[in-house]
């Protein structure tokens, strides 16, 4: 009795101790499984993540292309319209000192002709600055009137660097002819170089335009 009394307790003991611990043992497998489903699940979205990475990367180092492309290519374009803008003052300039040169060989007729030009584009285009494109208005006082004879002339004067080749090119044509005028003024004036014409012819030009700007200002004042 005594020896059936204490093994039974053992062998109960013995028997309940697998039923306790038979529990855990799902819970163990369930917790395993989760921790392996989470770093499958893990590793499956890094390729992901890492994909729209390398896919973002691509799109901004294309961005990046485009734009070093566009800036060249407006680079290119402005230094293409400088250079033909520089080209094209460049061959004006050129123009003009070539029609000089041919100028000096009529000596003081050249210079003649080139002066008469000037004097006949200023007193027109004043006129037609002051009238037309201005629209200078009367009653403005003497100040008044001198101011805008300034701004008028500075205009005219913006006009004659655009047409200064034209100018150059018409008096070559008319050096020959302006030669013989000088020739013509200096028989009729009695006077002994072919200078002294040329003075006067100037100091007559000089005077008619002073005498236009000058009663243009005093008929606005």
């Amino acid at each position: 009795m005594l020896d059936l009394a204490s093994s039974s307790p053992a062998r109960v003991l013995g028997s309940r101790a697998p039923t306790r611990r038979a529990p855990a043992a799902p819970a163990e497998g369930r917790r395993r499984r989760d921790l392996s489903t989470a770093a499958s699940a893990a590793a499956g979205s890094a390729p992901l993540g890492g994909g729209a990475g390398g896919e973002r990367g691509k799109a901004s180092g294309a961005d990046a292309d485009a734009a070093a492309a566009a800036a060249a290519a407006a680079a290119a374009a402005a230094a293409a319209s400088s250079s033909g803008s520089g080209s094209a003052s460049s061959g004006r300039g050129s123009r003009v000192r070539e029609l000089r040169d041919q100028l000096q060989r009529y000596g003081l007729s050249g210079v003649l002709a080139y002066g008469l030009l000037n004097t006949l584009y200023y007193s027109c285009m004043f006129l037609f600055v002051w009238v037309y494109v201005a629209k200078v208005p009367s009653g403005l006082g003497l100040p008044g009137a001198a101011r805008k004879f300034l701004e008028v002339f500075a205009l005219t004067w913006g006009g004659s660097q655009v047409t200064k080749v034209a100018r150059a090119a018409g008096a070559l044509a008319l050096a020959p002819v302006v030669d013989r005028l000088l020739d013509g003024a200096q028989a009729r004036l009695g006077l002994a170089t072919k200078r002294g014409a040329f003075l006067a012819i100037v100091g007559a030009c000089v005077g008619a335009a002073l005498a236009l700007f000058g009663g243009v200002v005093v008929a606005y004042a």
